[in-house]
């Protein structure tokens, strides 16, 4: 009798395929590349994804039924966003999907990160992820204090969207130190006029390396914005770190707490 092969003798599926790029992120944590069958094309985008230099080689899918049929995983892994058109002619062909949803809260994420880990049948990693995100996360609440007069920040993406209170984006902001100024106002825009006169301590711009520059940019050159570093701070983040929410998001909070200096010294 042969011996088995060291993908024979793991449990849990071996040919995954997933369909969304906040999954790809975690999906590289959690198991051995080989068992990845296909990432999401997004995560190989280079402008929209902040593991596309790990991704490479991974053959991409742009979340077809057809293609997922073409490579013909034992997983299929979907974001809350798949169409239930492609999910549901997928599960009646046969396969086995699972839609795995989007954390909204850092708790949220641990949460995530332990199920899909149980799910592929690695729950030690899971849970060793997990448990390193909120360690991280406790450690930066401790440096960063509980004080009362939390400098107050403007998320200002392009087009002038901003996360409100309750997303992932209000609180990398709280973790961070600071007060989420959409939040206040209760709607996920601002205008130059909101910036102007609530006139925040920290204006945080997301910034994309190697690519054009966005809207959020360039309002910095608008006549009434050139005294912004006058009474505020221009801080910047890149969109990718922190937009899925795991544990790149606490490391991306960690990031703007030591560039507005909310840590505790």
């Amino acid at each position: 009798m042969g011996q088995l092969s060291a993908a024979e003798t793991r449990s849990g599926p071996q040919r995954i395929l997933s369909m969304n790029l906040c999954i790809d992120q975690l999906l590289l944590q959690l198991v051995d590349r080989d068992r990845i069958l296909s990432v999401a094309a997004d995560s190989a985008d280079p402008q929209l994804s902040s593991i596309a230099d790990q991704v490479k080689g991974i053959p991409v899918n742009h979340g077809r039924a057809e293609e997922v049929i073409a490579f013909n995983p034992d997983l299929v892994l979907a974001g809350p966003f798949t169409t239930p058109h492609t999910a549901g002619l997928l599960q009646r062909l046969g396969y086995r999907v699972e839609t795995i949803p989007l954390p909204r809260s850092f708790s949220e994420a641990s949460k995530v990160i332990t199920e899909l880990a149980d799910l592929l049948e690695v729950g030690p990693r899971g849970l060793e992820i997990a448990r390193r995100l909120d360690a991280d996360l406790a450690e930066l609440q401790r440096q960063v204090g509980n004080r009362p007069d939390r400098p107050t920040a403007a998320f200002f993406e392009p087009n002038g969207f901003t996360p409100t209170a309750g997303t992932i984006g209000d609180r990398l902001l709280s973790a961070a130190g600071m007060e989420n100024l959409a939040a206040d106002l209760e709607r996920p825009y601002l205008s130059l006029e909101d910036l102007i006169s609530a006139r925040p301590d920290f204006l945080v711009l997301q910034m994309q390396p190697g690519v054009s520059r966005s809207q959020a940019e360039a309002l910095l050159e608008h006549p009434a914005m050139q005294g912004m570093e006058g009474y505020g701070r221009i801080l910047k983040l890149p969109p990718l770190a922190w937009a899925c929410g795991g544990p790149e998001a606490v490391a991306a909070a960690r990031e703007l707490a030591r560039q507005a200096g909310t840590v505790s010294r």
